[in-house]
């Protein structure tokens, strides 16, 4: 077999990254103690425990610098995180922009006539190289299951779908489910693989019954599930295509055979960011890598269990217990000095942290100044909430700050938009859509997937209808059944294929045929000469009348040319450009656009970022802890994600909860999150503008609200107690008159 040994095997070049310098730079000058131990430790395998702001990134790079200049070869150090941006970072801090074939810095000069700017300087002295496996998980994977194709049972020009091409395909197998039945089959489908049920034989396997009982949902009729997993299977093996799962799943699998020993001896050392985030399939792929013959080697993962906010993908922070036991003796070290945030922030994020009965939990501390304590808002509603909130955001904007509001859920995130809006704030939401899944990036891109996988059909039935050319879904349809010919691109080949169609429908499937061989004989000179026939193919003028989506077409071109020509392999460089945008992470976007100071975002979306100044809005029961967090382990992960959250600002916190808010399409009472009790300092609720602040508010106790006493609330104006117990107090409101629920320990709340 030609391919049996993985070809990343190839004896590398000798180049100066695998000597070690006698003069190396000294890793580990202006780091403090413990930064200092985690860079030079050498002794195994080691477990770094790094709180928000605490410089892991700084001790990754400098670990690897050191690494690098001791005279490990940079291509056998393997980097893994969690964010194509995470690692681009890194990559930067490294190399600075010096040549990455070459490991050159750049002329100065030259650099700053044609960049406008000095050249950034990178760690590594000029000459070294940049491991280039510094990547996400999933990138990694993906490089080596090219590398060995062949052993893994896939064809070399294997495809990467996405999310929205996964579903097709299930739906397409499934013709009678509705489109929220076929979503809910692909997360089941994720969740189980993302907790070591790798495929639908083993979920009818006895050991798969334990996770079967652990999952937050209920997978119905097993071996009916297993069938329409499998069928799901069998037709992405069809079409010569992967999603994201299986980039973890194909890789372990090909890891746990004979090959595997090889794939693994090919690195001297691991690197591992976000390890609290890391699943069982990525834990065991990590595992494997790194054993060598019974020994553990230079292995270190860096991570803090109380940002551990994924368990819904397989995510745990008990991988850190688990590494502890499987990588025995390993050395932790403990990174708790925060860089980031003022004294009051730190403070905050500690009693939310004291909080937890994790076995590792981190000490904060800074040497920043105290600061403003946070503030907790009490808004009317979601409107109130929302223009309170943008008319902060416009201040530290309008100062050249940075500044985010931060929502359990995507659907809290209108009135915020609204509000921006109308005070003209330029603002980014995170999750709206990427520059990689607008429709006409997704068109373009579609034609060089059909020529790096001819298999891949929904790309095909996208390009051929991108622009309209006359072929639509009933000409596909008869193109697909009139030849035994595996898939639609192959059956354009086939002339007796379309010898079978109608004279005006066979002359525009052929010209067609004849635009994608033109589309890939440019792609053996580079991605962007392959764009540039797809665009000047009609793609351009079909958009002359939305000169955004030119604009962006124009944008993928401009990256495609920045991505550069192939050195070798053409039809390898061409999926590497592919897998640029198939592998970008909900918060990754890959378009060059500057991003607004202004950010609506998820607490989820948040993790890895900072920003000056953040609110976090919806501190209500039922949302922030979300309502469906009924397990106590559900419920730690709310705490957790509330500790990111918190965690995030440099300089200002805000919370704000609302008095009422809309659910279910009705207008009802809100209670306050269990989460304010974390939040001390100043306390603001302004029923008007020039409302004065109120720091530091007295609440009332319950020996002093009995029943029938008079007392004043900010919202709901003048009430006598009903009854009490304990903190939590009934109101008869007067105006209007309704019964309330009210909690002493942070309702806005007075003796009349």
């Amino acid at each position: 077999m030609c391919n049996r040994h993985p070809i990343a095997l190839r004896p590398a070049p000798v180049t100066v990254s695998s000597v070690a310098f006698s003069n190396s730079p000294d890793f580990t000058a202006g780091l403090n103690a413990a930064q200092a131990e985690a860079v030079s430790y050498a002794e195994g395998p080691m477990l770094v425990l790094a709180g928000p702001g605490s410089g892991k990134t700084r001790v990754l790079t400098h670990r690897i610098a050191r690494l690098v200049t001791s005279g490990v070869p940079a291509h056998r150090i393997l980097a893994v995180t969690f964010t194509n941006k995470a690692a681009h970072e890194m990559r930067l801090r490294l190399g600075g922009d010096r040549d990455e074939k070459t490991g050159l810095a750049p002329d100065a000069v030259e650099f700053s006539r044609l960049d406008g700017r000095s050249p950034r300087p990178g760690l590594l002295p000029s000459g070294l190289l940049v491991p280039s496996s510094i990547s996400t998980f999933h990138s990694c994977c993906l490089r080596t299951l090219r590398l060995n194709a062949v052993a893994a049972g896939l064809p070399r020009g294997f495809s990467v779908f996405d999310v929205a091409d996964s579903l097709r395909v299930i739906q397409a197998n499934e013709s009678g489910l509705e489109k929220r039945e076929v979503q809910a089959l692909f997360e089941a489908i994720s969740a189980l693989r993302n907790l070591g049920v790798l495929s639908a034989q083993e979920l009818l396997e006895p050991e798969a019954s334990p996770v079967i009982d652990g999952l937050r949902f209920d997978l119905g009729d097993v071996e009916f599930f297993a069938s329409q997993w499998e069928r799901y299977q069998v037709r992405m093996l069809e079409l010569g295509a992967l999603d994201f799962d299986d980039l973890l799943v194909k890789t372990l699998q090909l890891l746990r055979s004979p090959v595997g020993a090889h794939i693994g001896a090919y690195y001297d050392a691991f690197l591992v960011d976000e390890f609290q985030d890391t699943n069982i399939v990525q834990f065991e792929i990590l595992h494997r890598l790194a054993l060598d013959r019974g020994t553990i080697r230079d292995v270190c993962v860096v991570g803090d269990p109380e940002q551990a906010i994924f368990g819904w993908r397989g995510g745990s922070a008990e991988m850190m217990d688990r590494f502890v036991e499987v990588f025995d003796p390993v050395k932790v070290v403990e990174l708790g000095e925060n860089y980031r945030s003022t004294g009051s922030i730190v403070e905050t994020s500690q009693r939310i942290l004291d909080a937890s009965s994790a076995k590792f939990k981190i000490k904060l501390s800074t040497n920043n100044p105290l600061g403003a304590k946070p503030r907790v808002y009490v808004c009317e509603d979601s409107e109130d909430e929302a223009e309170r909130a943008a008319a902060a955001v416009k201040a530290h904007v309008d100062r050249g700050e940075s500044s985010a509001v931060l929502v359990r859920t995507k659907a809290q995130t209108r009135p915020f938009e609204v509000a921006f809006a109308r005070l003209r704030i330029v603002h980014n939401v995170v999750g709206a859509t990427r520059f990689v899944d607008r429709s006409e990036v997704k068109d373009a891109l579609a034609y060089l997937h059909v020529v790096a996988n001819p298999k891949n059909d929904p790309a095909f039935e996208r390009a051929v209808i991108s622009p309209r050319r006359g072929l639509g879904e009933g000409a596909i349809e008869k193109l697909r059944v009139v030849s035994p010919a595996a898939s639609l691109r192959e059956k354009l080949a086939d002339t007796g294929s379309l010898s079978a169609l109608s004279t005006s429908v066979r002359g525009k499937f052929t010209a067609f045929a004849e635009l994608l061989d033109d589309v890939e004989s440019a792609a053996r000179l580079s991605p962007y000469e392959a764009l540039r026939v797809v665009l000047d193919g009609g793609l351009r003028d079909s958009f002359s009348d939305d000169p955004d989506r030119v604009a962006n077409l124009d944008e993928l071109l401009a990256a495609a040319k920045s991505f550069g020509a192939p050195v070798s392999d053409s039809a390898e460089h061409l999926a590497d450009f592919l897998a640029l945008y198939s592998l970008s992470a909900s918060t990754d976007d890959v378009s060059p656009r500057r991003a607004a100071k202004a950010v609506i975002i998820t607490a989820h979306a948040a993790k890895g970022n900072e920003f000056d100044h953040v609110w976090i809005a919806g501190l209500d029961e039922d949302v922030f802890p979300h309502l469906f967090a009924s397990s106590p382990d559900e419920a730690e992960e709310e705490r957790r994600l509330l500790y990111v959250a918190a965690s995030r600002p440099r300089t200002t916190l805000t919370v704000s909860h609302r008095a009422r808010r809309i659910a279910a399409g009705r207008w009802q009472d809100s209670r306050p999150s269990p989460f304010l009790a974390f939040f001390t300092g100043t306390y603001r609720h302004d029923p008007r503008p020039e409302a004065a602040l109120r720091a530091d508010v007295v609440r009332l106790t319950p020996d002093e609200v009995k029943p029938g006493t008079v007392v004043l609330h900010d919202v709901f104006g003048s009430g006598t107690v009903l009854t009490s117990a304990g903190s939590v107090v009934e109101i008869c409101f007067d105006a209007p008159a309704k019964v309330r629920k009210i909690d002493l320990a942070f309702a806005p709340l007075r003796l009349a």
